[in-house]
């Protein structure tokens, strides 16, 4: 079995409420597990703080409605 650890960087205009379309940036990391060249399993982690329009704030959950 093989293993990748690949970080990210994902800038986009943001959705958060109050802060439409500012630059948005978010990092995080993907662990990938190789057997016989194939995918058998992918996890994915991401900071639980988010950068927009240059300033770090929270990510508060999403709660279902």
């Amino acid at each position: 079995m093989q293993k990748v650890l690949y970080r990210w960087v994902l800038e986009w205009p943001s959705n958060e409420p109050g802060f439409e379309n500012l630059p948005e940036t978010r990092k995080g990391i993907d662990i990938i597990h190789f057997k016989d060249g194939k995918i058998i399993n992918k996890l994915t982690y991401t900071k639980t703080s988010v950068e927009i329009d240059g300033r770090r704030m929270t990510m508060h959950p999403c709660v279902p409605a």
